[in-house]
């Protein structure tokens, strides 16, 4: 319990320090305009591959 209790508090301080030196929790992730580029390029797996 005491455990339990613990991890919470360090979870919350560590999320607070990385909030406020300026780490950025929201990301956006390439993937969906990256296959959106591919597609319009029309490229195939074996270009990709190279």
């Amino acid at each position: 319990k005491t455990y339990r209790e613990k991890e919470g508090l360090i979870l919350l301080a560590e999320r607070l320090l990385l909030s406020t030196i300026g780490f950025d929790f929201n990301i956006i992730h390439p993937y969906k305009p990256l296959v959106t580029a591919i597609k319009s390029l029309k490229l195939g797996q074996s270009e990709l591959s190279k």
